[in-house]
């Protein structure tokens, strides 16, 4: 059953002998950790198929952003409302700039979902580019985006209080603000609220949404995760699904909570989850999303736990095949930030990210091959650290915000993507957004396509570290092209770089879609291919 709203835009078990942890520490490696992981793991639920839905689009009314006080300052500062804006959550766009979603909270139960963007790296947020959107007698909160092909991003939130609907929004083309739309999943024939909904979306088009819920079945289940998926963009609005029986042999619920989720080659969900009795643990549901996806391809396995300590607060990045989650553990006392990492989510290596005797909060992390950033909090500050080599050794943290004590130590109060990082400060007595470059990697972006003879395309990193033998691909798709309809390779560009790759030989005739996809970036424009001459690229 569907409602429709009107929107106004207003291990690897690792057990580890002291031989293995000695010959890890003289090698200047960071241990192994969790080398306790439960030898006795049971996966009690079963998943659940969930019959085809499909989505109700809402009416949609942009509303620009009432710019009055809007002032900000030329360094890091975002907003500087008299509201508290609070929670962002961002994605990279095509270009290489973020493209930010957060809650407005106006007044007990009102509050909005905005949208803002950067078009110079996060120097600038200019005026004319903020939006934002309400759902009338409903109070929307944290929110969540993730790109997927081109120029296309999907978002959700989660609403205060109950309400059994979960809502997605397809930002089609984020240059053009009448494209955005709405649609919703009425869920109140089965459960009595939709919580702690995610995206995930990959380049291409397999987009996935996950969120927190109870399910009346034959039985009743509190706090299980549903995920409904489309291999293609939600193209005709439809989703399969798939929900769990959280039960343990006992017959007691084991509830799940903050999930989290991205997308590479897999769609990767992440949670916590607790048994009765028992210590949290950190686990991953995750599939390769295609049309012939059924619910029982989605695979679950466990990130970390034990029964001597918690795992609590995950936070997870997908580059590729390689999956990194950071989670929080009480295993020395205090709480300290650690890191999983696989490479196709059946088993996971685990290392220690950053520990001391005071508590590192709330972790999240952005991933690029053997690269990865973490940002953490700690006595009201945030804090980045970097690896290099899959997360095995962490740098030395560095302190982010200038203003002491400053940031609002909560869960999902802080984002980091690529190079950037965005988080929620009190410095000036409310909730504002402040804005810094967090991290060293590679952000390739496709600056132009160019006809000829071939295909060319300009490419460009933008970002603070060497790209290093990135895939490049180009598609050409047409009715009539028998010669060069894909072609790829590697290149290698350094910090503030740039380079051309080609297509090569072509031969055909028509209109064309050509789609350039360098590492991250994707760029799609169309073309008239004349037997070796391709022209009108745009």
């Amino acid at each position: 059953m569907m409602r429709r709203r009107k929107l106004e835009i207003k291990s690897i078990f690792l057990s580890l002998g002291i031989f293995a942890l000695m010959i890890l520490s003289s090698t200047g490696y960071s241990s192994i950790v969790d080398p306790s992981v439960n030898d006795e793991v049971v996966i009690y639920e079963k998943s659940v198929g969930i019959p085809g839905e499909k989505a109700i689009k809402a009416d949609i009314q942009l509303q620009t952003l009432d710019t009055e006080g809007l002032k900000l300052s030329a360094e890091t500062q975002i907003t500087s409302s008299e509201f508290d804006e609070s929670y962002p959550a961002f994605d990279i766009d095509y270009g290489g700039n973020p493209f930010l979603l957060y809650q407005s909270y106006e007044s007990m139960g009102s509050s909005k979902i905005y949208v803002q963007r950067s078009l110079d790296g996060g120097v600038t947020w200019p005026e004319e580019l903020a939006a934002f959107w309400e759902i009338p007698d409903l109070t929307p909160i944290k929110p969540d985006v993730d790109f997927t092909t081109g120029n296309r991003a999907f978002g959700t939130n989660e609403f205060e209080g109950y309400d059994p609907v979960l809502y997605y929004a397809d930002y089609v083309n984020i240059e053009d603000t009448s494209s955005y739309a709405l649609y919703s999943f009425d869920r109140s024939g089965y459960s009595t609220y939709v919580s702690e909904t995610d995206v995930a979306a990959n380049k291409s088009g397999a987009v996935g949404l996950a969120f927190i819920c109870d399910y009346q079945g034959t039985e009743y289940y509190e706090d299980t995760m549903e995920i409904f998926w489309n291999a293609d963009n939600f193209a005709d609005g439809s989703a399969q699904g798939v929900y769990w029986r959280n039960k343990d042999g006992s017959g007691n619920s084991i509830p799940r909570s903050h999930l989290c989720g991205d997308a590479g080659d897999k769609i990767f969900f992440c949670y916590e989850s607790k048994e009765l009795g028992k210590t949290s643990r950190v686990w991953a549901t995750y599939c390769r999303v295609d049309v012939n996806t059924t619910y029982l391809d989605w695979k679950t396995s466990l990130i970390s736990g034990s029964s001597s300590y918690n795992c609590t607060y995950p936070d997870i990045s997908v580059s590729d095949a390689r999956a990194y989650c950071v989670y929080m553990s009480d295993v020395n006392g205090s709480q300290d930030v650690y890191v999983a990492v696989s490479t196709g989510g059946v088993s996971w290596k685990r290392y220690k990210v950053a520990d001391s005797l005071d508590d590192e909060l709330y972790p999240v992390i952005s991933a690029n091959g053997e690269k990865a950033t973490c940002l953490f909090t700690k006595n009201g500050n945030l804090f980045k650290t970097s690896t290099d080599d899959s997360g095995v050794t962490w740098s030395t943290p560095v302190q982010v915000n200038s203003a002491q004590n400053s940031v609002v130590e909560a869960y999902q109060n802080y984002d980091c993507e690529g190079t950037y990082g965005i988080w929620t400060d009190v410095r000036n007595g409310n909730d504002d957004l402040y804005f810094d470059v967090v991290g060293s990697a590679p952000l390739l972006t496709i600056d132009t396509v160019q006809g000829g003879f071939g295909v060319k395309a300009s490419i460009s990193n933008i970002g603070t570290a060497p790209a290093e033998d990135e895939l490049w691909s180009i598609d050409i798709v047409g009715n009539l092209v028998f010669a060069g309809v894909h072609t790829e390779g590697t290149v290698s560009v350094s910090a503030g770089g740039s380079a051309t790759v080609s297509s090569g030989l072509i031969l055909g005739f028509g209109r064309v879609l050509i789609t350039v996809t360098v590492g991250d970036a994707t760029k799609i424009v169309s073309g008239f291919v004349l037997g070796p001459f391709m022209l009108s690229v745009k």
